[in-house]
């Protein structure tokens, strides 16, 4: 019972983490997206086409999510590197556990990446509702700014 109480628990805080991640980057383009659809606007109009502006808006929101996933993936693995041994996971996995943990890559690289694909999905999400509005009603947003 402890095994799968751990397991679940382990489940549900990653789901939490995804979501939470999520939502920071979505919260950084709804901060930023008067400005963005003004001059998303205005590019239309100079012949910037739909699939152009998704594309530069993945642009601008891909460094900072691929920086946090990185750094995400860093930080955990170093965190097994580090406090691997100062804690006795014995109980947890049912088996006794050496002295030493290495940390495995693919579970580290999996999340890290599933990650950063839902919230590049995300972005492209919010893209699509936002770039509904017609280039007029964008341009009249802009001139109120």
């Amino acid at each position: 019972p402890l095994q799968h109480a751990a397991g679940r628990l382990f489940r549900y805080a990653a789901a939490a983490g995804g979501g939470f991640a999520l939502l920071a980057v979505l919260l950084t383009l709804f901060r930023a997206a008067p400005e963005r659809t003004a001059v998303l606007a205005r590019l239309r109009t100079m012949g910037l086409r739909p699939r152009q502006g998704l594309a530069l808006i993945v642009a601008e929101a891909l460094p900072q999510t691929l920086a946090a996933a990185v750094g995400g993936g860093l930080v955990a693995a170093a965190a097994v590197a580090l406090l691997g041994g100062a804690f006795d996971i014995s109980t947890l996995v049912g088996a006794r556990v050496g002295d030493v943990l290495a940390p495995a890559l693919m579970p580290v690289l999996l999340p890290t990446a599933g990650l950063a694909l839902l919230v590049c999905l995300g972005v492209v999400a919010e893209t699509l509702v936002a770039g509904r509005r017609q280039i007029a009603t964008e341009l009249r947003a802009g001139e109120q700014a």
